[in-house]
């Protein structure tokens, strides 16, 4: 049990123990050419254990269960020879109460989704992922704290092609049956490749930019990390030394909110058994804190938002709050510039100021006077973070829930609207 690995820790010598045992359910359907190409089942179970000794910090999993003696006395021994971590500042403690867990209905035969995936392909094909995941975990820790929780999630990421060159990729995810909808996520991508169809070479220059809630999701799990106090203290944050100040325009309210019953980051407590809660991040365009563990919080003088992992503070789930247009007021507000669907191979040149740039995928399309008249490929976005977020000039009212390999981070946003952004050519 945790609680006997953290007092077996603190015989050895250890001042600050947290120990977590976690398992976990994964089932992962493949799909290609509307066929199942594979079907794999993981049962999973490990101990995480963190500790310190001394302002000697060290972190290990552990997944031979049987052997878990040998493992603490190998971490102690890593911990006395290491040199000290002087900005370590503790772990949490106190007494706290935690919300009800959270009912999750993950319920679902996951070929009879795919195969309604096929159905509406239909002549298109479609290929992707769907995983349906059940996970528990128990923590302890040497301040006394004791807490448990479990959950489930449902995830499908998919891509539609009407022909090579003509694609579209949508998602849907849910911690609940109600809230998961794979045949609206084949619809909207099959749409996607259908006026995708005929794609040219787009032109580089400065365009006004819609992105659909799946690009800006890849952007905002960026941002996310960059919210970090650990990123901020290691230089790699062009949020750095910017509380109080603008970073984005007016209209942006940025929130993690891990207390979400639909968000597949939410869970009753941090990595240091501190409840999740709701932190904002920016407020009307203004920087507000950075996410934080106890001894992030300490070295700058605030309290810990609950965001621990406890080497770096981490996000749970990322709220872009909705504005007023539909997504086809959203277009008519675009007038001239390009609609973008999805983005990937976002890398940063400077993550200190921001400097970077990203691939548009699938469809790209081509807005005059508020209406799709064509569609484009080979383009690149090369720009700066802090400036587009200083550019967003209009929010949809249609948050999606976005979670997949290019968005690690669970987040919830509309369509967003971004003027000049600086577009380039790409062959990749």
């Amino acid at each position: 049990m945790p609680e006997e690995v953290v007092q077996r820790c603190l015989d050895l010598g250890a001042d600050d123990v947290i120990c977590t045992r976690l398992e976990s359910h994964r089932k992962q359907i493949r799909f290609a050419n509307n066929e199942i190409t594979a079907s794999k089942i993981w049962d999973s179970q490990a101990m995480r254990i963190f500790l310190s000794m001394d302002k000697r910090v060290v972190v290990t999993s552990i997944r031979d269960m049987d052997n878990i003696e040998a493992s603490i006395s190998k971490l102690i021994g890593f911990a006395k020879v290491m040199g000290p971590k002087e900005e370590y500042y503790g772990i949490a403690s106190g007494k706290y109460t935690y919300s009800d867990m959270r009912p999750n209905d993950t319920d679902i035969v996951e070929e009879d989704v795919v195969e309604s995936v096929f159905s509406i392909a239909d002549d298109y094909r479609a290929a992707g992922v769907i995983y349906n995941t059940h996970s528990s975990n128990e923590l302890a820790t040497s301040a006394g704290i004791k807490c448990n929780d479990k959950g489930s999630s449902m995830e499908i990421s998919l891509r539609v092609f009407a022909d090579k060159q003509a694609s579209g990729h949508s998602v849907s995810c849910a911690r609940n049956k109600k809230d998961f909808d794979a045949e609206a996520a084949c619809r909207e991508a099959k749409d996607i490749a259908k006026m995708s169809i005929g794609a040219k070479s787009g032109s580089e220059g400065r365009f006004d930019v819609l992105l659909s809630p799946l690009c800006m999701g890849n952007l905002i799990d960026h941002i996310s990390f960059q919210t970090s106090a650990f990123y901020v203290d290691s230089g790699l944050s062009f949020f750095k030394d910017k509380i109080g100040k603008d970073v984005a325009s007016p209209i942006v309210n940025l929130y993690d909110d891990g207390t979400r019953p639909d968000g597949l980051g939410s869970g009753r407590y941090d990595e240091e058994g501190v409840p999740s809660r709701k932190n904002t991040l920016i407020e009307e365009g203004v920087l507000k804190t950075y996410l934080h563990n106890t001894s992030t919080a300490k070295k700058h003088g605030v309290e810990t938002t609950a965001n621990a992992g406890l080497i770096s503070p981490e996000p749970t789930n990322m709220v872009l709050q909705e504005g007023d247009f539909s997504p086809e007021e959203m277009l008519s507000e675009l007038g001239n510039g390009l609609y973008i669907t999805n983005n990937w191979y976002t890398r940063f040149q400077n993550y200190s100021t921001g400097d970077f740039s990203t691939i548009p995928r699938d469809g790209i399309f081509v807005v005059k006077d508020g209406e799709i008249s064509g569609s484009i490929k080979e383009i690149r976005i090369s720009d700066n973070m802090q400036r587009l977020l200083l550019n967003i000039s209009a929010l949809g009212n249609d948050p999606k829930h976005i979670h997949w390999w290019e968005a690690e981070t669970p987040c919830f946003t509309p369509h967003v609207l971004i003027k000049d952004v600086n577009v380039t050519r790409s062959r990749g």
